[in-house]
């Protein structure tokens, strides 16, 4: 019986797929939030709490929606013709827990940013908040405390998140299996989509014939 085999992505392709990920999520919340936010110099509290929404919507139909409807495929996975596969057989309920685990790099991060936002940074003072990105480390120090707070959880928790993607990229580098800290977590392969069989593999392998020089043979009494 000839088993069905899957190769693992490269780090390569692995790295293009994020990105093609990465610019349809980035794209659309950038023209949102020039529309709604950057491009007025005073933000009515309605537009910052539509930008808010609109985002996350955005995040949650690329990375959970989608990739549900695609099972467990994003559209830069899509794109570039690689699946996900699970090293178990899995119920349709467990591939969606497993849709979910997937994303908390992408969706569950950028919702954790928007959850303390909007703890933090009201409507009305969104305003007072850009003044005080913008401003000179001196004038920050009479800053209200949240705002000070909300600066350095983002950037905290924004550093964190690149660390854990640059070790999650050096471990796919440096195994010869090609998968990362993501993938041991949520135990699954990212392969390409063309299936193979041992039998295709067998037909490739080619014995090569070697010229061996004949050795006097010497007996010793």
């Amino acid at each position: 019986m000839n088993k069905t085999l899957w190769k693992n992505a490269s780090f390569w392709m692995r790295l293009l797929i994020n990105i093609i990920d990465f610019v349809l999520f980035a794209l659309p919340v950038s023209i949102i939030y020039y529309f709604l936010v950057g491009n007025f110099e005073h933000v009515m509290s309605l537009n910052y709490y539509l930008f808010i929404l609109f985002s996350n919507l955005i995040s949650f139909i690329l990375f959970i929606l989608i990739p549900i409807i695609l099972n467990n495929k994003t559209i830069g996975m899509l794109i570039c013709n690689v699946k996900t596969i699970n090293q178990n057989n899995l119920s349709k309920w467990s591939k969606i827990k497993n849709v979910i685990k997937s994303s908390i790099s992408s969706f569950g991060f950028f919702l954790l940013v928007s959850i303390i936002f909007l703890s933090t940074i009201y409507g009305n003072e969104l305003n007072e908040f850009k003044k005080y990105i913008n401003s000179s480390s001196d004038i920050k120090k009479n800053s209200p405390a949240k705002f000070v707070f909300t600066e350095r959880f983002i950037v905290t928790i924004t550093s964190i998140w690149f660390f854990i993607s640059i070790i999650n990229y050096a471990i796919i580098i440096v195994s010869k299996s090609k998968l990362g800290f993501y993938d041991f977590l949520n135990n699954r392969r990212i392969v390409y989509n063309k299936p193979f069989t041992q039998y295709e593999v067998n037909k490739k392998i080619k014995l090569v014939p070697i010229k061996v020089n004949n050795e006097d043979i010497i007996h010793h009494n």
